[in-house]
């Protein structure tokens, strides 16, 4: 499977990526390395959405789920936010105080491989820069597996905060 990752290739190269991840004992002499394995560089969920999409915020607590094919993928809710949304009131959040959230984006990330899929569930977020920065990353909501589909549900966010989220869930 060619998905995911920088290919690790033969031993300079190896050293290479060994000496930038902090890793010149094991990567480069590892028996279990071969010349088609592949390094993820962000595995962390948090680092690689945010990484990819770094004018949303995204939900503190991803949830895998199991597919009809029985691969494994993380789901994480992502939000548009705003301190200045026309006649609204603050609600402070975590460190900063805000006037405008929406749960317009999905986001699922492939357990194995890592491709992350930007799904968008809310067309209406009319204060949404989606299209502009990741029109041709965003899928519509309706592109979604339907095995994948089926988990999607209510952020957390929003009920730990009690903030009027608007969250849409088709």
């Amino acid at each position: 499977m060619k998905n995911g990752g920088i290919e690790l290739g033969g031993f300079p190269r190896r050293i290479l990526l060994a000496f930038d991840r902090g890793d010149l004992a094991k990567l480069p002499f590892s028996d279990d390395i071969n010349e088609q394995s592949r390094l993820l560089m962000r595995r962390n969920l948090r680092e690689r959405v945010t990484a990819l999409a770094p004018f949303l915020s995204f939900e503190d607590d991803p949830y895998i789920v199991l597919g009809d094919d029985g691969r494994l993928s993380w789901i994480m809710d992502a939000f548009t936010e705003s301190d200045s949304y026309p006649y609204s009131t603050h609600t402070a959040l975590d460190q900063h105080s805000l006037n405008y959230m929406r749960n317009s984006v999905k986001v699922v990330i492939d357990a194995y491989n890592g491709t992350t899929t930007f799904y968008v569930f809310d067309n209406q977020d009319h204060h949404s820069c989606l299209s502009r920065h990741l029109s041709q990353s965003l899928q519509d909501a309706s592109a979604m597996p339907a095995d994948l589909r089926k988990h999607v549900r209510y952020p957390d966010h929003c009920l730990n905060y009690r903030l009027k989220c608007t969250a849409s869930i088709t």
